[in-house]
């Protein structure tokens, strides 16, 4: 569902299609967090991103990220080049190991084994709009350039557009447009039962898709000992050595 139907949904539930008492700068303002507090509820599969752009060059140890990650998440970060092999998966740290590992590297150069995230543009130039830029500091400095993949968790990027949607399936959408109504209704009559319900809408919604989406089902049983993702060569002839257990019989 776009902005705007989402907006004629909200407004539909407070019996005021043509703005009044709300304006659509509130309607909108609530619709956007109510996106924000869905996507925050859990670490949804829909939320997922790969991000394929980024590079390190040489001397340059720092890696602004993209403008919609959340660092709570899922985050993998791996880097290529012509000096590599193979693509290596470089090790998370937090920011105090990686300040001393900084140090402890400090004048040399090499194929970065580390990253920790060093600040974001709010300390740099104080802005508190969205989004927020995140900058990673690999160490050691690299000595070449790199490309680098990332996987992480996106934080939604506001509604702002009539046709904008939010990032989230739409049988989902009901949450945000639940948790909107019951907001604004807070602010016309305080303590509200009709912003309980639309809570409690919102509370119903959240717990289906916890339901759905915090597990996928296999499509076959697992075997015991086996390992998922399976890696290496493969061949058709090999199935059934792997999908039986050793133990089985005995």
């Amino acid at each position: 569902m776009e902005l705007s139907g989402l907006r004629t949904e909200v407004r539909e539930r407070l019996n005021e299609l043509t703005a009044d008492f709300y304006t659509d700068a509130e309607v909108d303002r609530a619709l956007n967090e109510g996106v924000r507090r869905f996507c925050a509820e859990e670490m949804w599969p829909f939320l997922l991103t790969e991000w394929t752009d980024g590079q390190l060059t040489a001397d340059n140890a720092e890696l602004d990220l993209p403008n919609n990650v959340s660092l709570t998440r899922v985050f993998n970060v791996a880097i290529d080049g012509d000096s590599l092999d193979r693509p290596r998966m470089l090790e998370r740290v937090d920011a105090q190991e990686g300040f001393k590992l900084k140090h402890q590297y400090d004048g040399r150069t090499g194929i970065p084994r580390w990253y920790y995230i060093a600040r974001s543009n709010l300390v740099l130039t104080g802005d508190e709009e969205p989004p927020i830029i995140y900058t990673a500091k690999m160490i050691p400095v690299p000595d070449a350039t790199f490309t680098v993949d990332a996987q992480y968790m996106m934080v939604p990027i506001d509604l702002a557009a009539a046709t904008d949607e939010p990032p989230i399936p739409l049988e989902y959408h009901e949450a945000v447009a639940a948790w909107a109504t019951g907001k604004l209704l807070l602010k016309e009559l305080a303590i509200s039962q009709k912003a309980s319900e639309q809570f409690g809408l919102y509370q119903k919604v959240l717990e289906q898709a916890k339901k759905d989406l915090r597990a996928f089902n296999l499509d076959e049983t697992v075997a015991w000992g086996r390992q998922h993702p399976l890696r290496g060569y493969w061949a058709d002839e090999f199935d059934p050595r792997f999908r039986i257990p050793p133990n089985v019989g005995i």
